[in-house]
Order: structure tokens, then C-alpha cells, then sequence
């Protein structure tokens, strides 16, 4: 504006100074030399305006919240000093909350982890003994079915000699027991008492003939069909058991995996949370003077 108004102002002048002379031209001798000098006018003409830098940066606000100190407009400012201040109680208080919620995310992982341990630990013992059960029941069908062994038929000579040698003894020992009780030395009553020990001598060796002849006959078939059907059973018992077991622990895993897939949501929350409070405090971006425009 100064410029346009300057040149305008010169050109009427110029204009104003060659009429003049074009006016006194004929007042003028003939002839006459007249030097022309460049001379500087100069017009200033006061106007409001503002003043504004080649190079604007403007500063966003990236959290909620309420302005509570901004620099003035004009004010020189360095990189880095802090231009606007923000109340953001309510990132703050959000960010209280995750911290919460992340602190309960931890405390149900260990819960989680302790149930899965104490989920594997108890089905393994379970399974542990179900595979004692069948692998006992196996030898005995194994046993069974092989009959006697060479060994097995020596201990059992052995048992049966053993059995007649005490039920001989015993024998021995209720006749001089009756000798006595003739002779008064004895009661009636010590008499009964090795009458019955006769009698458990005889029934141990009537037990022991019949399972030697059991044994050397073979089990029946209703037998070896009692003992498969138990292995079976018990077998699947076991194949049961391990799938449940399975099952069991895949429950919680499965938990657990839900729980993990919180806890990196509630981190991505509590990061986003923890940025918005961080930006309560925005620092000016470069040197440069603070403008400052309010828009309706």
C-alpha cells in the first residue's frame, strides 16, 4: 500500500512539474541550457496491520482437555519452552484406571498359570495310577495264561512241604498235650487250643494241594475272559483319562490366551493414555514470536 500510494504521488508531481514548465516555456529565452537533478521524494502513510513470519509453525493441541496458560501473542519464544499448558484430569484419571485393569490383567495370569500346574499335576497323578492298574492287570493275565513255571513250581513244592512239616508239628503237639490233660497236667482247655491249631495246619495244607493242582490245570476260560475284559477296561480307562486331561488343559490355556490378548490390548490403551498426558505441556516447535488467533 505504501508503494502504490508513493508512485502515485510522485507521478503527480511530475505531472504538476511539466505543465509548469511547459507553461513557462514561452517566458523562456531561446537557447537557454537547463540541468535536470534526480531527486528522492519520500511519503509515509501510517496504516494498521500484522505482522506475520515467512515461516509460520503452527502448534496442535493432540489431547483432551482444558487451556490453563498459553503465551501471549507477540512474546519472542525459544525451541522448547513450554507456549501452552492443558488440564487433562480426565487422561490422567484414565490412565489411573488402565494401570488398574493392567495390575488385575497380571494378578488373574498368575492365577491362571497356578491352575494350569495344579490342573496337570492332579490329572498325571490320576493318570499315573490308572497306569499302574493296567500294567499290574496285564502281568496278572500275562501270569495266568503262562501257567506254572519251572520256578513257580518249585516254590510251590517248597510251600507244600512247608505246609505238611507244620500241620506234622502240630499233630505232634495236640498228642502230648492229650498225654498231659490224662495225667491232669494240663487243662481241657489247652487241649482245644492245639486241636485248632491241628486244624488251621490241615486246612493250609488242603489249600495248598488245591491251588497246586489249579495251577497245574490251567485257569478256565471264564477266567482268562474275567482278566482281558479288566486290562480292557482299564485301558480305556486310561485313554479316557488322557483325554480329558487334554481337554482340561486346554480350557485354561485357552484362558490364558484370552487373558494375554487383554493385557496387549490394555498395554496399546495404557500407552495411548499415557501420550495423551504426556502432551499436557506443548513446547514451542522453533524460535520464532507466539501469534495467538481465537476463532468463533
Amino acid at each position: 500500500a505504501r508503494a502504490v500510494a508513493g508512485i502515485a504521488l510522485a507521478a503527480l508531481l511530475l505531472a504538476w512539474a511539466g505543465a509548469h514548465f511547459l507553461g513557462s516555456r514561452s517566458s523562456l529565452p531561446e537557447g537557454t541550457l537547463y540541468k535536470v537533478q534526480k531527486l528522492s521524494l519520500g511519503v509515509t502513510i501510517p496504516e494498521r496491520g500484522i505482522l506475520v513470519n515467512k515461516q509460520s509453525v503452527p502448534v496442535e493441541v493432540q489431547t483432551a482437555g482444558e487451556i490453563v496458560e498459553i503465551s501471549r501473542s507477540g512474546a519472542p519464544v525459544k525451541k522448547g519452552d513450554i507456549i501452552v499448558r492443558i488440564d487433562n484430569r480426565t487422561a490422567q484419571d484414565n490412565l489411573k484406571e488402565m494401570q488398574r485393569d493392567e495390575q488385575k490383567a497380571r494378578i488373574e495370569k498368575q492365577i491362571l498359570e497356578a491352575e494350569y500346574e495344579q490342573t496337570y499335576t492332579s490329572e498325571s497323578n490320576r493318570l499315573a495310577l490308572l497306569k499302574e492298574q493296567v500294567d499290574a492287570a496285564a502281568f496278572e493275565e500275562a501270569t495266568v495264561r503262562a501257567g506254572l513255571t519251572p520256578e513257580d513250581r518249585r516254590l510251590l513244592v517248597i510251600q507244600k512241604e512247608t505246609a505238611h512239616l507244620n500241620l506234622a508239628d502240630a499233630l505232634d503237639e495236640l498228642d502230648q498235650q492229650k498225654r498231659l490233660f490224662q495225667k491232669n497236667f494240663v487243662s481241657r482247655i489247652m487241649v482245644d487250643r492245639f486241636e485248632r491249631k491241628v486244624a488251621s495246619a490241615r486246612a493250609a495244607v488242603e489249600e495248598m494241594d488245591l491251588t497246586i493242582r489249579l495251577k497245574e490245570e490251567g485257569a478256565p476260560a471264564e477266567r482268562l475272559l474275567e482278566l482281558k475284559q479288566r486290562v480292557d477296561n482299564l485301558r480305556m480307562q486310561l485313554e479316557r483319562g488322557a483325554r480329558a486331561m487334554e481337554r482340561a488343559l486346554e480350557l485354561v490355556r485357552a484362558r490364558i490366551r484370552v487373558n494375554q490378548a487383554n493385557a496387549l490390548r490394555q498395554a496399546q490403551w495404557k500407552k495411548q493414555k499415557e501420550d495423551a498426558v504426556s502432551r499436557a505441556n506443548i513446547p514451542s516447535p522453533a524460535d520464532g514470536i507466539m501469534s495467538v488467533r481465537y476463532f468463533k
